[in-house]
């Protein structure tokens, strides 16, 4: 597909099977690869990307200082 025919946003799923648990205790682990090419190389790309994943990693690492708080106050 030209890239002039993509939309601006899109989504993607991932859709259960027979034989994957029904009741969504479990979790299924998946992994996605995505490829760019482009022609000109003045494309901003890498930049937004490792902002938010540096942003979610510093998230996470909240998180479990967080819960390293609340469980040494328990004892």
């Amino acid at each position: 597909m030209p890239a002039y025919e993509l939309p601006e946003e899109f989504c993607i799923a991932i859709k259960g099977h027979n034989g994957w648990s029904n009741n969504g205790e479990h979790f299924a682990k998946y992994a996605l690869a995505v490829s760019f090419e482009a022609i000109n190389k003045d494309i901003p790309i890498y930049v937004p990307f490792s902002i938010l994943v540096e942003a979610e990693v510093e998230t996470e690492i909240e998180q479990e200082i967080e819960t390293e708080i609340e469980i040494s106050d328990m004892t």
